[in-house]
């Protein structure tokens, strides 16, 4: 969905009280991208290919505090999420435990850890 219809559709499902958020919000750069950071850590690394190595199986599973995940890339918080679906941050923790991966819970969120 563009920005464009976020702020059309916006109105219809949120009130009046919560419909500035993806207007005003969401189009601010204050975060890391703004200032360059992003850009002078990733001049460090480069990415080299390696031939000849065989791929049938692979595992991208890793332990992390005592648990086994079958994937290192989890999905991080998402402030506010229940602003845009009801329940969100209750889908998105079942998501994660369906798919075996990390997640981690918004401070922002609409949910407490508690639920279900």
């Amino acid at each position: 969905m563009a920005r464009k219809d976020l702020i059309r559709f916006a109105p219809r499902g949120l009130s009046c009280s919560r419909s500035p958020f993806p207007r005003n919000q969401c189009t601010k750069s204050t975060g890391a991208r703004a200032h360059g950071y992003g850009r002078k850590i990733t001049r460090q690394y480069n990415l080299v290919p390696r031939y000849l190595i065989d791929v049938s199986r692979r595992d991208q599973s890793v332990d992390l505090l005592g648990h086994r995940y079958d994937s290192p890339i989890g999905i991080s918080p998402t402030g506010l999420a229940g602003l845009f679906r009801p329940d969100a941050d209750c889908l998105l923790a079942l998501a994660a435990v369906d798919h075996n991966i990390p997640y981690l819970m918004s401070s922002a969120s609409n949910h407490s850890i508690e639920t279900r």
